[in-house]
């Protein structure tokens, strides 16, 4: 095959092939397709070894792959969908999908770090894995088999539930049910029953009915190879004991037992016992006297066959010669104790501990260990030593396999018959199984020896034998084990040396069924007893020396009684035992009334009787036997048989004949009658009766057990006498004497003893015996006559009973007794017409017809009467009579039209009315429930009454609670949970749920169209009704009448919906659409149902919208008919389906591929229909009904309209624009739409479906549809601000998506930007709304100055009238007081939150504008109280402004740039100005971008935006601070304001804002100095709000670029610094105690620059000749005279600051001081050549002064004169102004400066003045940028990074300077490190200017830390892999 061939079917249609990949591929070229294992494939296409396909899961990935990496399965396709895999169980199949939806889950829940989530859904998924492998690839029974898919199913429901998924029906075969084929009901069970099921464990199957009850189990043991070196001969016995021990003493329950007597066989084979009927509690005779836990023992004995003593010290090696000399002197064959092991099997047996650890298939190692056997020890010593004993002690060398299998004998055989080979034998218990099945024949008896007690000590032995009436031995019958079926005798181990041997042995005598109790009336179990001794010949000549014997049968037939026997011990003499032991027999062989005493182990010895009593109860000895009255010998015997019996009265009703006297019969059946507790109803007034219930446990546990074994035998000779004739029953001498036969009384005793059978099995404690008589009856049972019998006495006795029922209170007592057991009789009855019909072919059906009718008639009778006398026998019937109907109808023996119409109008129709309610609702429940429902003929019949009496009880509850005062109170208040049921009425409602469900399920599999309507006209409202009442409060209550519903509803045709319909009047009609409707938007709005019950959900909903459209079309037709009841249920309709389509169990688009696909399947999309209906039914409407419900549907239809489903979208805006067309046409204008729309779409701001597609598929159709209906005018409007809603909102929702708190600031922008629109539009109720959302998200971010401007747009909206009231709109989402009622009052309310909020924010300028507004309206109002506090607040605020401890923060302003499409639209390329927070810097911003941006990327902020950002998918974005420009000029002209004052004004209420970027022009390349080389950008822009505002982000207009020469940069830098200067100079002027540390660092830095030479580089580069020369225009020469200026002006700071510093310096910084002062001198010398002597005036002498004077007394550093001081302070011209962390305040020009103006000023007065020169292109910035940055001081706040981003000079960093100065030592570094700790920690007591300063200073950082602050650029994204 060289070419590619495709799959096709027989009609060559190409199909696929499904396979599954079972090892990974990596493909290695394109063409080929990657597989991992385990995934699916649909294979279409081969090639040679190659296939064709592609994945299951991704259809769109194909690709070829090799075929030997592929396993291909066999699978159904239907419609291109695989359907199942035919060669694989259904379950398997359902796991692979089952498993693959668990794994996403267990990922997200690792995701999520939900480890304990994990670790379970892990193992269940691990155990369902291997239960599949189990499934998958062995064989298994049929019970095995259902046993591990339940133990699936359950691990299934598990995770389920675990996971909340939706849970999953099943079948009875455990495969998923089809909801379409199943019931509504049965879907609810199974989904309740799932429920039910725990989490945290599995519930395993139980295989037989039986073991469920009873708990019985069963133990298959093999025993390994087992070596014991010894060199006698050994026997293994293995028994398995019941142990207990109380105070009374110890009680050992053995089994039997399983022998292995050859040794070699031990040695070298496995050996297999089971052990059954292994109960988990004692026996019930047990349990009476001992109710201690028990424990089961395998107890493993070891006897020696040898010597009387072994010798550990022989040579094994030679046993040849030991042998031999063994032989010679010692006896050999002496049968000894060796060694025993006990083995603790309860844990192994223990019901939880198997299902967890074992299987029915898995075997369990148990070790063990012998221990060695000590003569003195006995079985029950060495039990009580082994439970004290430590286990671990033992050395435990052997093993044996053990496995725990379910059941008993029976289940054993029937369901392990692969596990009972031919070599395995089967030891049963000594006792019967809790269930005595009939098939289950024994007829064993068990002697179990104690031991016994001799007049001298011994070494005793005992052989036992089983002997016939001629004492002859009888072989084959007695045995030890259950294998050693050909013993003739048994001979028991040797006790030595004791008087008092102890045995416990037990062996069992088999009789054969073939042998009767008459047979063996002589048969008894003879016992020798025999010294042994060590010596072989002395042994030998040894003879048995007494003898005891244990008769079986006792004198009156019956076989021996159950218990212990002390037996006489004969003496033999010796001549008797010369010869054969015989005529024994006549002799007694029990002692009489000989205490027994099992608690000592003397057994008796304490209470043995005395020589004379015991001589004088026993027989005279004979000439060979002498009783030893000294001794005795006691045994324990227990009766296993089916065939005998040890009751005297049984054997002899068993052993009646005919020929008997029937006088003798009725005798013998009254002491019967009398044995079984019966009830004398003769009338002979015995007033004792002996009745079950006055019987003890024990009696009761006993004739019950005796009944049970012979049950089949009793009534078989019952059911005899009941149906012998007269003629039968007369014997000779009646016939001679001419007796009178009473024949009726022989029946009536005879039925009354059958009662009493039936009455004692069916006692609770007898429960598991019913299999036993349900067994008869079906198989054993064959009197057929019986019926006709049986029916006649029920009849006549219930007749007797209504006859008497008040006289005779036996008679009721036996009537009731009867009744009890009427199911059984009618078993009985029913059977025996079977068989009677079959022999005689359906002879006498009328007769039997007739009899049937008579008792029926007769339970009517019973049931007619109205005492309370008569209630037990009323109560009884209607209990049982629907299992007689069932047994009736299941053989087919009665017609059921007769019955049903016998049940239908006697039966039910004779209890009186509110007379044993619930019995009678139980009987219909099991009626609806029987076959009379299944067969259409009679269902016809019988349930219109069921129904009729349904709806009744229904109606009567309605009606009582409707009328309660509870019920009124809940429905004013409208809540329904305050209402209570009940128990009585919620147990009667549940009952007729229950009886409905039945019937729904009847209809559902045979529907017949008169039976649903009779449900739907008597129980459909009904049911709405009840449920509308309890829905709330009674869950489980409410989810059965909603099941009820849905299946009324479900069965509906059209038909029936139009008769139902048509039958109503208009005000019933009315009514019960308010119920529908009301009640199904309440069931899909909170759903009664949980959430996993998918099925269930979607079955009610598919039915739901199919009666709502047939509801609604009744409404369409009363639509002539439109009034305001009729708008009411439109609109209830209209919200009842917008309900439905809106509830999340039909949200198909959240649910996973698979469920989606399996919904669509089924169901389809039930939206879609609801929608259509919606649709349809709206344009129903006349256009004049249609205004009712707008704008109220709006609501709703945009709502459904959110959907992203086409054609629902398409329903639903149709539906939108024909509202618009209508108000439309009806007002002209759409403003009733636009405001509703508003509202509407504000409550679905959070809700995701509000997208992109959504706003432009509304708006589009919107558009059109106007454009089609010539509604451009107010359609375009309304298009336009749909659009901007819907952007906005859009917008906000996903600033909302972003819980950071660094993203608030982008949502407050969004609620801004939308509150802005409501304002725009005009809806008032919005825009306050969103008003209060922005203050609250200010105040969360504790922005008081924005919350405050907030308040005020509020405050805007309000007047100062004071008696307009408040709207609502101003109250709704304001927290004011009830007082507040104006708008006058609420103003002032929120001016004064307003004046707090500015107070607290520090704008106190901002409060006192307020303040002066309000003081006006408080003079006004005369409210002088109000006003005083205000002015005292107005006060306190300018006193804050000028105090100089009350410093504020000047804000910095940030330029944030966001480019890219990866953006929302509200960012993309736009640009903001953010107004940061107090102390926030440039890196905080960052920081704080990269949280709300974190795949954004930095740009530095001297890169260029180009076009490729805009256009890029990627986020980026640039930031920069920004200087504020501040309108001083024209808010205070020339006049000297105090800088306090100056301080707000320049960083607040701004909206100018400029920064600058330095590049380096082509022209000043050349230039030799730095900052000649670089220009400057400078950029401003303006803000559309003046800022601070509402928001801290503020969108930012275009910028306006300006290039600044280097002159003009250069004379920037010099403003800048003689600013600085002056601040800090005039700062220490006016506190004495600020730190100088600041101002010196900053002296130095201008006077010894050690970066860039300070101000003797500008000198250099721009007053030299040649540049002068270069540059001679008018421009530059008066740009060079303000140069020369502000050098002018720099000399008098300078030499303030070094005044300042000689005195405020320490001693050992003079020399600095000097060394500036020097510094000073040559700077003044420069200026005055540069500039002119005229410009500069002189320095003081003081500067002068030697440093050395100073140095050499520190006193004139501390201690300075007082001249001095007032010399100092006389140069201090100005006052004290206090000063903020600002670097960009401007100061006037001093005094000794005159005004110039600044070089912006000049360049546009000299504009024309100025030379041309081509246009400058700004290059790319050189590598010596970053250390030009790196020197600039832009603002002394600001860190050397934003610096740099500023892209502005410094002349030299005071901080730089100091730490460079060579003339600072290391003792200066540390004075000035501590004047720094020092300004820190007397921060509070510092003034403003020093604070200042040390603010500048503090936040100052070295060129070192510049790379620090620079975030790392992320490295380019690699190229995209195309295939």
């Amino acid at each position: 095959m060289n070419t590619w061939e495709k799959f096709k079917d027989k009609l060559s249609n190409p199909i696929f092939h499904y396979g599954v990949a079972i090892c990974s591929f990596n493909a290695s070229s394109p063409d080929q397709l990657s597989l991992l294992l385990g995934d699916s494939v649909h294979v279409r296409e081969e090639c040679d070894e190659w296939y064709f396909g592609s994945l299951a899961n991704k259809p769109q990935i194909s690709g070829i792959f090799p075929k030997s990496f592929v396993h291909l399965k066999p699978v159904i396709v239907d419609n291109n969908q695989i359907t199942s895999i035919t060669n694989e169980d259904s379950l398997a199949n359902d796991l692979i999908g089952i498993l693959r939806e668990w794994a996403h889950h267990v990922e997200q829940f690792y995701k999520d770090d939900q480890k304990v989530k994990v670790n379970i859904v892990s193992k269940l998924m691990t155990d369902l894995i291997r239960h599949r492998h189990r499934l998958m690839c062995f064989s298994h029974t049929q019970e095995e088999l259902i046993e591990l898919k339940q133990t699936i199913v359950d691990l299934i429901d598990q995770g389920t539930r675990l996971l909340q998924l939706d849970l999953i029906i099943r079948d009875k075969n455990l495969n998923i049910a089809n909801p379409s084929d199943t019931s509504t009901h049965d879907l609810l069970h199974s989904l309740l029953r799932i429920e039910k099921k725990s989490l945290h464990g599995v519930e395993k199957p139980r295989p037989h009915p039986d073991f469920q009850i009873s708990g019985t189990q069963s133990m298959l043991v093999t025993l390994e190879k087992i070596d014991i070196t010894i060199s006698d001969n050994i026997e293994l016995w293995c028994t398995l004991y019941d142990y207990s021990s109380d105070e009374s003493g110890v009680e050992l329950i053995p089994s039997e037992t399983f022998v292995i007597r050859d040794r070699e066989a031990l040695r070298t084979q496995e050996h297999t016992v089971a052990f059954t009927d292994i109960s988990r509690s004692r026996p019930m005779k047990s349990m009476t006297s001992m109710n201690t836990p028990s424990v089961k023992y395998l107890v493993l004995y070891v006897i020696r066959i040898g010597t009387m003593y072994i010798n550990d010290n022989k040579d094994m090696s030679d046993t040849s010669s030991s042998n031999l000399k063994r032989t010679k002197n010692e006896t050999n064959d002496l049968r000894r104790p060796y060694m025993v092991a006990l083995i603790n099997m309860s844990q192994q047996l223990d019901c939880h501990s198997r299902m967890k650890a074992s299987s029915s298939e898995k075997e369990l190692i148990v070790p063990f260990g012998f221990n060695m056997w000590d003569d003195r020890d006995t079985l029950v010593s060495i039990f009580q030593k082994t439970t004290k004993s430590n286990d671990m002690e033992l050395l435990k060398k052997h093993r044996l396999k053990l496995q725990i299998l379910t059941g008993g004998f029976r289940e054993l055989k029937n369901d392990y018959p692969h596990l009972l080979h031919g070599d395995v034998c089967v030891c049963r218990k000594l006792d019967f199984p809790e269930v005595i099945n009939a098939d289950d024949l024994r007829n064993d008896i068990y002697v179990t020896v104690y031991g016994a007690e001799f007049a001298k000590s011994g070494n005793y032995e005992y052989t036992a034998e089983l002997c016939d009436e001629n004492e002859n031995p009888i072989p084959g019958l007695l045995n030890v084990g259950v294998n050693s079926t050909t013993d003739l005798f048994h001979r028991s181990i040797v006790c030595i040396k004791t008087d008092k041997p102890k045995w416990n042995e037990t062996f069992r005598i088999a009789i054969p069924f073939s042998i009767s109790a008459e047979d063996m009336r002589q048969y008894h179990v003879r016992f020798l007893f025999k010294q042994r001794h060590s010596n072989d010949v002395k042994d030998k000549s040894e003879k048995p020396f007494a003898l005891a014997f244990l008769p079986l049968i006792e004198k009156a037939g019956t076989v021996i009684q159950d218990g212990h026997r002390h037996l006489v011990v004969y003496k033999i003499t010796q001549r008797k035992s010369d010869t054969n032991i015989s005529s024994y027999i006549n002799l007694q062989a029990v002692q009489i009334s000989a205490p027994i005493n099992l608690a000592k182990d003397s057994y008796n010895g304490s209470h043995r009787l005395s020589l004379d009593e015991a001589s004088s109860r026993f027989y005279q000895p004979s000439d060979y036997f002498s009783p030893s009255y000294r001794e005795h010998f006691l045994v324990k015997v227990k009766v296993v048989s089916t065939q005998l019996t040890q009751i005297p009265i049984i054997l002899t009703l068993l052993t009646w004949t005919p020929k008997d006297s029937s006088i003798y019969l009725l005798e013998l059946l009254e002491k019967f009658v009398d044995h079984l507790g019966g009830i004398n109803v003769s009338g002979t007034g015995i007033s004792e009766q002996r009745t079950i219930s006055m019987m003890l446990p024990s009696d009761i546990i006993e004739r019950a057990t005796e009944v049970v074994k012979n049950l089949q035998n009793i009534f078989d000779k019952l059911f005899e006498i009941l149906t012998s004739q007269e003629n039968e029953l007369k014997t000779r001498e009646q016939e001679q004497f001419g007796i009178p036969i009473d024949l009726n009384k022989i029946h009536q005793t005879a039925f009354h003893a059958l009662i009493c059978i039936l009455d004692l099995i069916s006692m609770k404690q007898f429960e598991s015996f019913r299999t036993v008589l349900d067994d008869y009856i079906k198989n054993k049972f064959s009197s057929t006559l019986t019926y006709n019998v049986l029916l006649h006495l029920i009849n006549i006795t219930l007749t007797k009973y209504v006859e008497h029922t008040k006289s005779d209170l036996n008679m009721t007592a036996y009537c009731v007794k009867m009744l009890k057991q009427l199911e059984y009789l009618f078993k009985l009855i029913v059977r025996s017409r079977v068989l009677y019909a079959k022999w005689k072919n359906n002879a006498d059906q009328n007769q039997f017809d007739q009899l049937i009718k008579n008792v029926l008639r007769s339970f009517t009778r019973v049931l007619t009467f109205s005492d309370d006398h008569a209630s037990a026998a009323q109560g009884l019937i209607l209990r049982l009579y629907p299992s007689v109907v069932l047994e009736l109808l299941t053989a087919n023996v009665f017609n059921a039209v007769v019955l049903s119409e016998l049940t239908a109008r006697e039966f039910l129709a004779a209890l009186p009315a509110k007379r044993l309610t619930p019995q009678k609702l139980r009987c219909l429940n099991d009626l609806a429930h029987g076959l009379l429902m299944q067969i259409p003929e009679s269902r016809r019949i019988i349930l219109k009454v069921i129904v009729t009496d349904v709806s009744m009880l229904c109606n009567h509850f309605i009606t009582e609670k409707q009328n309660s005062d509870d019920f009124r109170l809940s429905i004013v208040n409208q809540q329904s949970s305050t209402f209570l049921i009940d128990q009585k009425d919620r147990d009667h409602l549940n009952l007729c749920s229950k009886i409905v469900g039945h019937i729904m399920n009847h209809l559902f599999i045979r529907k017949t169209s008169g039976d649903i309507a009779i449900v739907v006209e008597k129980l459909l409202r009904i049911f709405m009704q009840i449920l509308l009442i309890i829905r709330v409060k009674e869950r489980e209550l409410a989810i059965n009448f909603a099941t009820g519903i849905t299946a009324i509803l479900r069965t509906m045709d059209d038909e029936h919906y139009i008769d139902f319909l048509r039958q109503m009047d208009d005000i019933s009609l009315h009514d019960f659409f308010l119920d529908a409707f009301g009640l199904i938007k309440d069931l899909v709005t909170i759903p009664i149902f949980s959430n996993d019950w998918s099925e269930m959900l979607l079955l009610q909903n598919s039915i739901f919208v199919r009666a709502m459209n047939k509801f609604v079309s009744r409404l369409v037709e009363d639509l002539p008919h439109f009034n305001e009841q009729s708008v009411e249920l439109w609109q209830l309709y209209f919200e009842c389906i917008v309900q439905f389509i809106i509830q999340p169990c039909l949200q198909l688009e959240l649910f996973t591929t698979n469920k989606r696909k399996r919904i669509l399947s089924r169901y389809k999309d039930l939206r879609i229909e609801a929608s259509n209906d919606f649709k349809t039914m709206w344009f129903c409407l006349y256009e004049q009904h249609k205004l009712y419900f707008i704008p109220n549907q709006i609501y709703g239809v945009l709502r459904v309209s959110l959907i992203p489903v086409q054609d629902i979208r398409t329903a639903m805006i149709r539906v939108l624009c024909d509202m618009i067309y209508v108000i439309n046409k009806h007002n002209d204008n759409l403003l009733i739409f636009e405001n509703e729309f508003v509202t509407v779409m504000d409550k679905f701001a959070n809700e995701p479906l509000v997208d992109k597609n959504f706003k432009e598929y509304l708006i589009n159709a919107i558009d059109d549809f106007c454009k089609a209906k010539k509604l451009a005018k107010n359609g375009s409007k309304l298009v336009d601000m749909i659009d901007n809603l819907l952007s906005r909102i859009i917008e906000l929702r996903a600033a909302l998506n972003d819980n950071e708190t660094a993203a608030l600031d982008l949502q407050m922008h969004c609620v801004r930007s939308l509150m802005e629109f409501y304002e725009r539009l005009g809806h008032l109720p919005m825009y306050i709304k969103y008003i209060y959302q922005l203050y609250e998200m200010n105040r969360r971010l504790q922005n008081k100055i924005e919350a405050g401007h907030t308040l005020m747009l509020h405050a805007k909206l309000l007047d100062w009238d004071p008696d307009k009231i408040l709207e609502e709109v101003h109250i709704k989402y304001t927290q004011i007081h009830q007082t507040v009622k104006t708008h006058d009052q609420l103003k002032k309310k929120l001016y004064r939150d307003i004046i707090q909020l500015f107070d607290e924010g520090d704008a106190w300028e901002k409060a006192i504008e307020v303040c002066k507004e309000l003081q006006i309206q408080y003079e006004q109002s005369f409210e002088y109280d109000n006003l005083s506090s205000l002015f005292l607040n107005q006060s306190r605020l300018y006193v804050h402004i000028m105090d100089a401890s009350k410093q504020r923060f000047e804000q910095e302003y940030f330029r944030i740039g966001c480019y890219g499409m990866g953006f929302h639209d509200f960012l993309q390329n736009h640009v903001f100005v953010y107004r940061s927070e107090s102390g926030q810097r440039l890196s905080d911003v960052r920081e704080k971008l990269q949280t709300i941006f974190p795949h954004s990327i930095l740009l530095d902020p001297t890169i260029n935006i180009e076009e490729y950002h805009r256009r890029s998918t990627s986020q980026y974005v640039q930031v920069q601070v920004v200087q504020p420009i501040s309108d001083e000029k024209t808010r205070f002209g020339n006049r000297n304001i105090p800088e306090a004052i100056l301080q707000y004004y320049r960083s607040n209420e701004v909206r100018r804002f400029t920064y600058t970027r330095l590049f380096v022009h082509d022209d000043d390349r050349e230039a030799t100095s730095d900052i000649a080389k670089y220009s400057a950008e400078k950029y401003e822009f303006s803000t559309a709000l003046a800022l601070p505002n509402t928001t801290r982000w503020v969108p930012a207009g275009p910028s306006t670029k300006t290039i600044l020469t280097p002159l003009e940069n250069a004379i920037h830098l010099l403003e800048k610094t003689n600013r600085e200067l002056k601040i800090l100079v005039e700062a220490n002027e006016a506190d004495r105690e600020l730190n100088v540390t600041p101002l010196s660092g900053k002296t130095a830095g201008i006077l010894d620059a050690a970066v860039m030479g300070g101000a003797s580089v500008i000198e250099q580069a721009f007053l030299s000749n040649e540049y002068q020369t270069k540059h001679s225009d008018e421009y530059t020469r008066t740009l060079i005279d303000k140069v020369k200026q502000l050098l002018a002006d720099q000399i008098p700071l300078l030499e303030r600051a070094l005044i300042i510093m000689r005195q405020k310096s320490k001693p050992e910084m003079l020399p600095h001081v000097d060394h500036l002062s020097s510094l000073l001198i040559h700077r003044q010398r420069s200026v005055e050549h540069h500039c002119g002597k005229q410009q500069v005036q002189g320095l003081r002498l003081s500067i002068f002064v030697p440093s050395s004077d100073l140095s050499s007394n520190t006193s004139v550093h501390s201690h300075r004169s007082n001249t001095d001081i007032q010399l100092r302070q006389s140069d201090l011209t100005r006052s004290r102004t206090s000063s903020t962390n600002s670097t960009n305040t401007i100061f006037k020009p001093t005094a000794t400066s005159s005004p110039q103006k600044n070089p912006i000023e000049l360049r546009e007065e000299l504009i024309s003045l100025r030379p041309r020169r081509p246009p400058r292109t700004v290059p790319s910035l050189s590598s010596s940028v970053s250390s030009l940055a790196g020197a600039s001081n832009d603002s002394p706040r600001s860190s050397t990074a934003e610096i740099n981003i500023s892209g502005q000079f410094v002349i030299a960093s005071a901080s730089q300077t100091l730490l460079s100065s060579e003339s600072l030592n290391d003792e200066s570094t540390d004075e000035i490190l501590q004047s720094k700790s020092n300004n820190n920690t007397n921060k509070n007591s510092l003034s403003p200017s020093h604070q200042l300063v040390n603010k500048i200073r503090a936040l100052t950082k070295s060129s070192e830390q510049l790379s620090n602050d620079i975030p790392p650029r992320p490295p380019p994204k690699p190229p995209k892999l195309l295939r």
